[in-house]
């Protein structure tokens, strides 16, 4: 009878076992379902604050949006915008970046006081983009530190005449003038057909009220953070969540960040640019401290013929198709007072080319290599 009743114990114990492993297969998936509701939606923001200028920053604001992309609670990013720019390779890598987390979750911009040049670069990447009335956007261009000239010295040899600078220092300009044109593309392909001014418009590099910047398509409505953050959760599709700054998550280490600082309060001139990134060095950048040169005599240069009047247009065109020779100091005073004086330029680089630069030219720019006359 004991014996009897140690079976059926057992049997009772073995049942039991059985019963909760089925029921516990049975209810994990609903289990699961409540454990991830449990976990609030989130709108992750991230503060672009300052300037980009060292590898580090990129770096962290790289780290901070592959956050947002691989945690399924952040629903949408808001890009909290403060930014002057910094060093041009970095808001080629941080647009890129943004337009491919953009393909999965919804990406908002907001600017709150400059988005200029790198900053309004980093604006452009996203889906819609909120700025303040009185906000400064827009500067869309380069800056461009001039590669040194090398003379031969006996204690070195290279094996080709660009192996130490690297770059020719008459071709130099025409890379300056991919990077410009990389930068019109991309806000082009950004903004999409919201965008209604021209790409020699946009390369006059002017800043822009927030209130203005909406009538040209550089932005799409005159707004707050708050606002930013409302439209990334409607296009996500979300009504409950809370709000993440994921600066504050992963904080910033690097001892010597340029970001968090506002654009106006870093005096970024060119020796402290120098400093970070010897020339030759290309910016998507804007410092009003960079602006002093218009306070220093500029080096002119008399060409005898002048800029040659052809016909009615936008540009003046610089021929690098007939062995043009010009140097350096003459190169930097041309495009000097191309700009001052509110007009574009383009390089003519094949002949074939000719007609229909000359059709839209209003100054055509050559210097022969033998006899050095213009």
């Amino acid at each position: 009878m004991q014996g009897f009743r140690k079976k059926g114990l057992k049997i009772i114990v073995v049942s039991l076992i059985l019963i909760s492993f089925v029921a516990g297969f049975l209810t994990y998936p609903l289990i699961e379902k409540l454990a991830i509701r449990s976990v609030p939606d989130e709108i992750g923001t991230i503060e672009i604050r300052g300037y980009v200028l060292y590898s580090q920053d990129l770096e962290y604001l790289l780290k901070l949006i592959d956050y947002a992309k691989t945690h399924s609670s952040i629903k949408a990013i808001v890009l909290d915008i403060d930014s002057g720019g910094g060093v041009s390779y970095a808001f080629e890598q941080l647009y890129y970046s943004i337009r491919l987390v953009s393909k999965t979750k919804p990406v908002v911009a907001s600017i709150s006081g400059l988005a200029a040049s790198g900053g309004y670069y980093l604006a452009a990447s996203a889906e819609y983009i909120y700025a303040s009335p009185t906000s400064f956007v827009g500067n869309i261009g380069v800056v461009a530190f001039m590669p040194e000239r090398v003379y031969p010295v006996p204690s070195i040899m290279e094996t080709g005449p660009y192996k130490l600078s690297g770059f020719n220092l008459t071709s130099f300009p025409l890379q300056v003038n991919d990077a410009i044109s990389n930068f019109v593309n991309n806000v082009k392909e950004g903004r999409g057909g919201r965008l209604n001014a021209s790409p020699s418009t946009l390369e006059k590099a002017e800043i822009y009220l927030g209130s203005e910047a909406k009538s040209i398509g550089l932005i799409d409505e005159v707004g707050s953070i708050e606002q930013a953050i409302d439209k990334a959760a409607s296009l996500a599709g979300i009504t409950n969540y809370k709000v993440s700054i994921l600066n504050e998550i992963i904080p910033n280490t690097f001892p010597f960040s340029t970001l968090a600082k506002s654009p106006f309060s870093l005096e970024l001139n060119d020796s402290f640019l120098s400093g970070i990134y010897p020339p030759p060095a290309i910016y998507c950048i804007y410092s009003p401290f960079l602006a002093n040169y218009q306070s220093q005599p500029l080096k002119q240069i008399t060409y005898p013929n002048g800029l040659q009047e052809t016909n009615t247009g936008e540009d003046v065109i610089i021929a690098y198709a007939y062995r043009n020779a010009f140097s350096r100091d003459e190169i930097e005073s041309l495009l000097t007072e191309i700009i001052l004086n509110g007009h574009t330029f383009s390089f003519l680089t094949d002949k074939s080319q000719l007609q229909s630069k000359l059709m839209n030219a209003k100054a055509f720019v050559v210097k022969n290599s033998k006899s050095h006359s213009y």
